[in-house]
């Protein structure tokens, strides 16, 4: 959350709206929950929804934590720009009611975003992941020295500067 909050920083510092790269939104709640200070009491559901406040927004492949087999989202606290992505949503995908996809979609996607917050399948989740990784560096293969790690993308436009 440190992260989070460092980068929220400078990104208001400097007029910048943050979105999060959300696919592994589960994850990244639990990876705090277990490393950082302060959060160990807190539901992963908790600790998701405070790293959400530090944003304006995220986007997300649902096909991923949200655990259906097609979808995402795009969300946003900007009204404006909301008003011109559901414009260009209904010229490219369906309208904003249900973005082309089937109602057993939507619900796939409802239903698996809380369960993908459920801790018991993030502790079996993680240590599957810590599994592979450690049997791949014990047979000498390259990889991440951390197999699991935390990812938030900065999306920003129109022109790129350095921060200090």
């Amino acid at each position: 959350m440190e992260n989070v909050k460092a980068v929220s920083a400078v990104c208001r510092k400097h007029g910048i709206s943050l979105y999060f790269d959300a696919c592994r939104f589960a994850e990244n709640s639990y990876f705090i929950k277990t490393r950082e200070a302060g959060y160990e009491s807190k539901t992963p559901k908790e600790i998701a929804q405070e790293m959400f406040r530090y944003g304006d927004g995220c986007s997300m492949s649902a096909k991923k934590d949200g655990m259906a087999n097609i979808g995402g989202f795009l969300c946003t606290n900007d009204d404006v720009l909301a008003q011109q992505e559901k414009n260009l949503l209904i010229l490219t995908e369906g309208y904003p009611t249900y973005g082309g996809l089937a109602g057993r979609d939507l619900e796939a996607v409802a239903v698996g975003l809380q369960e993908a917050l459920h801790e018991d399948y993030l502790k079996y989740r993680i240590a599957s992941t810590a599994y592979l990784g450690n049997h791949i560096a014990e047979h000498g293969c390259p990889s991440c020295s951390r197999p699991a790690v935390t990812r938030f993308t900065l999306m920003r436009a129109p022109s790129c500067r350095t921060f200090d």
